[in-house]
């Protein structure tokens, strides 16, 4: 449904007020009396605070054991099922009313002409045949961990919805992940899981110096299921640099690491940048709907996760 995708934009300059007051009966839509199309509702207009206030921004989030920065590149929909019938639109009401809303904040869209209210006639008429968020994209850039820097990620979250209750859940089936490695990065790796050495990222090879410093040696690395192999194809020693005849090839492994709860799926090398896909079950974070709007209004860009559930 390559058709139904929908990348959200960045919000205009009036996009936030009209936002908190499209989003006041969120506490009403979340109590565990309020349908399942509310609900839904809710967790779009969440995902369109996300995107509209912070395409392109860099921002800080502190988890329980680090703290992630990042910039954020897009955030796309992409929904599942089929387009919903006559009968299950009037129960969607709320849905209709978010998708004429959506896209009305596009800047240039009340403007008086043709092609460009056809382009937001066309978006909003997309977002009205969503049944679910399905799958959300989240694709970023200059991600900084204390474990090193990554070039760019690109998340995948299956099933992402809300479960209503006394404290409203975010909830998500598997998350996708695919990370592309900065070389410096992949060094560090080596470095940590070989004490004592000195790693340097030298284009598409790496160069390892043992901790008593007598040889470097040259390696070429590969990747092979969940490891990284790294190949001595030469050895120094001051001026002295020497070619290894394949009998007295070495090859180390160093398995990619993948902090609980991630899992490596899969590596690959392209040429000198290491992309790794890993999978995380899902997340199940609490979410106050009053201190995510808060947010929303404070436009912050440093924030905890514990945030999103303090009331």
């Amino acid at each position: 449904m390559s058709d139904e995708r929908i990348s959200l934009p960045a919000w205009g300059p009036r996009a936030v007020e009209e936002w908190m007051k499209r989003t006041e009966d969120w506490s009403h839509a979340l109590s565990t009396a309020a349908g399942l199309p509310l609900h839904r509702r809710v967790l779009l207009q969440m995902v369109e605070a996300f995107a509209g206030q912070y395409l392109e921004a860099t921002l800080d989030v502190k988890t329980e054991s680090s703290t992630v920065r990042f910039t954020l590149d897009e955030i796309v929909i992409e929904p599942t099922g089929t387009p919903p019938s006559a009968l299950s639109t009037a129960f969607d009401a709320p849905l209709v009313d978010l998708a004429r809303d959506l896209w009305s904040i596009v800047p240039g869209a009340k403007r008086v002409n043709r092609a460009v209210d056809r382009q937001v006639r066309d978006l909003t008429e997309r977002v009205e045949r969503l049944r679910d968020p399905g799958r959300v994209r989240l694709d970023v850039h200059d991600v900084e961990l204390e474990a090193g820097a990554l070039d760019r990620v690109r998340c995948e979250i299956r099933d992402l919805r809300l479960e209503p209750g006394r404290t409203a859940m975010l909830v998500s089936g598997p998350i996708d992940l695919a990370v592309q490695v900065a070389p410096a990065t992949v060094a560090r790796w080596v470095e940590r899981s070989q004490p004592g050495t000195r790693v340097v990222a030298v284009g598409d090879r790496m160069e390892i110096t043992p901790a008593d410093r007598r040889w470097t040696f040259v390696v070429e690395p590969t990747v092979v299921g969940a490891e990284l192999r790294a190949r001595v194809v030469r050895v120094r020693r001051g001026r002295v640099d020497l070619g290894l005849p394949q009998r007295f090839v070495r090859t180390y492994s160093i398995p990619i690491p993948a902090p609980a709860p991630l899992v490596v799926e899969g590596a690959a090398l392209d040429d000198d940048h290491l992309t790794v896909a890993y999978r995380h079950p899902g997340i199940r974070q609490p979410v106050s709907p009053d201190r995510v709007r808060e947010l929303v209004a404070q436009g912050s860009r440093r924030f905890t996760l514990a945030d999103l559930a303090r009331r």
